[in-house]
């Protein structure tokens, strides 16, 4: 439930707008990815959405005997950063996850937290064993960025081939960015060295107005599993999150873009993705 604002019809869209801009499904799920050959390499970026692992740990899970995995590397990044206590909190309110954090010595990196979660529940070993899937737990980097730049140094450190796709499972919010990260991460490469880099957030936030409510999670969201908004980003943070992401993506002396910071490759962002910022930042102040 998102508490903290009563947003009415037209700012409820204009935060549906900015949500499924910066979530960036070019894949709804990984299943519309599975073919007779697995693509190179899927990154499953740490956040306290769990909702994300889940969704990468059962596509592993679906895979008959003698079927054909989604992907033929799973690298699971994510050291320790901002929001690494959320994730702890996250992991903590979920029963099904109970003993989780007993088992990695803390403070965990998120990427051991979830490959812990998928070991734990997700029976990640046997099904490596049965896949042949090769998992690689990278657990240095702390942002986005390092996401990005971490994942392509282990890979050419395992000498682990990523030529054609690549995968990156991330935090619907912070999706597209992270995106662009990557893109910046290999832009040094050959051209036929870069892979096509394709997001999959595992579903898109939108949000649904009610007089009753106030502002609530569309359990209807695409791609959200049997409605479960539970452990979602609470009401401040969510609307703080969209709204941080715009002047990041943007490609000026101020954004993280090549004509501010570097951080990232160039982004578009759509006339009506800003528009809608702009009128959504007069209700709510945004910054991560």
């Amino acid at each position: 439930m998102v508490s903290e604002f009563i947003l009415n019809a037209a700012q409820v869209e204009d935060a549906n707008v900015i949500a499924a801009f910066v979530s960036n499904a070019e894949v709804s799920s990984l299943m519309d990815l599975r073919s007779e050959t697995p693509v190179d390499c899927l990154v499953l970026c740490g956040s306290a959405i769990l909702q994300c692992a889940e969704h990468v740990f059962r596509s592993l899970q679906g895979v008959p005997i003698g079927g054909t995995p989604v992907f033929k590397t799973l690298v699971i990044c994510g050291g320790i950063g901002h929001s690494t206590e959320l994730l702890y909190t996250a992991v903590k309110a979920r029963p099904e996850y109970a003993g989780v954090l007993e088992e990695v010595e803390m403070p965990a990196a998120e990427s051991q937290v979830l490959y812990e979660i998928g070991r734990k529940c997700f029976d990640l070993d046997a099904v490596v064993e049965r896949t042949g899937v090769r998992v690689v737990v990278e657990d240095k980097s702390t942002n986005c960025g390092a996401n990005a730049f971490e994942t392509r140094k282990v890979l050419k450190q395992l000498s682990i081939p990523t030529t054609k796709q690549l995968v990156i499972v991330q935090d619907p919010t912070m999706s597209r960015r992270t995106k662009a990260s990557f893109e910046k991460a290999y832009s040094g490469d050959l051209e036929d060295e870069r892979p096509e880099f394709i997001c999959c957030p595992s579903f898109v936030p939108q949000l649904v107005a009610s007089k009753t409510e106030g502002v609530a999670y569309d359990q209807n969201s695409p791609g959200l599993v049997d409605g479960n908004v539970d452990g979602l980003w609470e009401g401040y943070r969510f609307l703080s999150l969209l709204l941080g992401e715009i002047p990041r993506m943007r490609d000026d002396k101020d954004g993280y873009g090549p004509a501010g910071k570097d951080f990232i490759a160039h982004v578009d962002i759509p006339g009506e993705v800003e528009e809608a910022y702009t009128r959504l930042k007069q209700v709510v102040e945004g910054d991560r």
